[in-house]
């Protein structure tokens, strides 16, 4: 069996679309991330190569999981954070940066755009309709034509090849934006043609595990797995989430939100999208300390997300909530996002909130970021 795959892997290399990484750890097959091909034979992340052409490939192969970082916050200008970051991340990585398209002095140029490109980082780039002097409680945009226009003219300013995911605003279900996920839905389909014609991913701006959780509990018992269920309810829920699935009239709030992220999930591959986009932090659901990440929940959401959306998952913002996360904790979930064939990671490297939170503090690397650098050097 092992020689017969060998042979499969060699025979591949003679087509088109196809690149033998150099300096790899093992031998490296790509193909463009979709679910009807197998994707990838695990090689070290910083001989990445970028891959247009597809073909279907019958053999199992593990996903490659890219990481970067997300820089917020801090004292020094962004030139410096990105500089900075090469101390955990290499150039060629991962890094989150966002444009506005529409609203008063939007010009749709991501000012951040450049100085990434040319600190020799691929970015996921967060497209919103709106601007940062309104960036709270914007409408989603109904004018698809006018929408269409200016995403097409946003996009011009950049190069497609150093763009490897859009995000379709930032955070779909808060109230960072007004309207139904109906609305939402239909900007992500007029976007998604346009971008991948530009030729970019494309993804959702980012859903929370707090729904996901919900919507697994009622899906457990839809299908006659109250223990299940119950498993599930005394492992990852809050005392706020466990009240409610007692008594879903208790809290209309919540309720209102489990049903957005059902919208959203049974909706976003029908719209074109490429991934769907976590955001994770420990503790999880707010259970836990930072110390360790809480056993036993990670694989089990992702497998849903994966069997309801049809999509692979990414997350461009992991981390943790509390200014006591530890580096245990860290490579632990780091672990379960990468067993998990996680696309895309994406530290959420904030500074400003303390040595547990941040990957780096005033230019120096905590411990935290050690054990990041460490755990992707390793890999």
């Amino acid at each position: 069996m092992k020689t017969l795959l060998l042979l499969l892997l060699a025979a591949l290399f003679t087509l088109p679309g196809f690149t033998q990484a150099t300096q790899c750890d093992t031998v490296r097959v790509t193909v463009p991330y979709d679910s009807v091909y197998t994707k990838v034979v695990r090689c070290h992340p910083r001989t990445r190569t970028k891959h247009t052409d597809s073909i279907r490939l019958d053999i199992t192969c593990n996903i490659l999981t890219t990481y970067g970082a997300l820089v917020q916050g801090g004292s020094t200008t962004l030139s410096q954070d990105l500089h900075n970051a090469k101390q955990y991340i290499p150039a060629g990585s991962f890094w989150r940066s966002r444009l506005f398209m529409d609203g008063p002095g939007a010009t749709g140029i991501s000012t951040d755009y450049q100085k990434c490109v040319d600190s020799g980082y691929n970015l996921g780039m967060i497209i919103k309709w709106g601007n940062s002097s309104n960036s709270n409680h914007v409408a989603f945009p109904t004018d698809m034509t006018d929408y269409g226009a200016k995403l097409a003219l946003a996009l011009s300013h950049m190069n497609e090849d150093s763009v490897t995911v859009i995000h379709i605003e930032d955070e779909e279900t808060t109230n960072n934006h007004t309207g139904s996920m109906a609305q939402y839905l239909t900007e992500c389909a007029t976007a998604a043609p346009i971008i991948h014609a530009w030729g970019s991913k494309v993804s959702n701006g980012g859903i929370h595990p707090i729904g996901i959780g919900l919507l697994m509990y009622d899906d457990y018992i839809a299908r006659g797995k109250p223990d299940s269920a119950l498993l599930l309810k005394n492992r990852t829920f809050s005392n706020q989430m466990g009240s409610y699935v007692n008594n879903p009239a208790s809290n209309p709030t919540l309720n209102t939100y489990k049903l957005k992220c059902d919208t959203l999930l049974r909706g976003y591959a029908a719209a074109g999208l490429d991934f769907v986009n976590m955001h994770w932090k420990e503790p999880f659901n707010g259970i836990g300390d930072g110390s360790h990440m809480i056993p036993g929940g990670y694989t089990e959401y992702f497998d849903f997300i994966k069997r309801i959306s049809g999509l692979p998952v990414m997350c461009n913002e992991v981390g943790f909530n509390t200014s006591a996360g530890s580096p245990t904790a860290l490579v632990e979930m780091m672990n379960e996002f990468t067993t998990n064939h996680i696309v895309y990671i994406l530290w959420f490297d904030d500074n400003d909130e303390g040595p547990g939170q941040g990957l780096m503090n005033n230019g120096v690397l905590t411990a935290n970021g050690i054990a990041y650098k460490n755990f992707i050097l390793n890999y």
